[in-house]
């Protein structure tokens, strides 16, 4: 199922700077004392004006999504807004995602979002330690 944005009709001009392109993105949070492994997410983000808005949905619910950017730094701060709480984030772009770390006043944990038009840039990571090799003990040792 793909998600569909609110549409707000905001007449800001969007942001020029390839790393910061309003539209589709997806990724992912990790919460391992509630969840096992990544809880997806899909946003619709605007970026304008050093100010991020957006929308989106994940396990925890729809939300609403206001933040800011530096072009300078690359840094990002935003936070989701769920029907009763917040969760804040903090990142930076780099290496063509946003990743960081989210908190909420009892918890947090390592998030990381990309455009669509991008690939997963954590699959790399992921092949390259799925080729490790494996220690094998030789059968004499095992024999003893």
């Amino acid at each position: 199922m793909v998600y569909e944005p609110n549409q707000s009709g905001s007449k800001e001009l969007p942001e020029t700077d390839p790393r910061f392109v309003s539209g589709r993105w997806i990724g992912f949070y990790l919460q391992p004392q509630i969840h096992y492994g990544r809880c997806w997410m899909q946003l619709f983000l605007r970026f304008s004006e050093g100010k991020i808005q957006g929308d989106g949905r994940d396990i925890a619910g729809s939300f609403f999504l206001r933040g800011k950017y530096n072009l300078e730094s690359a840094e990002v701060w935003f936070h989701k807004t769920y029907n009763d709480w917040h969760v804040y984030y903090k990142g930076r772009y780099a290496r063509k995602a946003i990743s960081g770390i989210w908190y909420l006043p009892v918890d947090s944990g390592d998030f990381v979002v990309w455009s669509v038009d991008n690939s997963d840039p954590t699959i790399r990571r992921l092949k390259a330690e799925a080729e490790l090799p494996v220690a094998v003990m030789p059968p004499s040792a095992v024999d003893s």
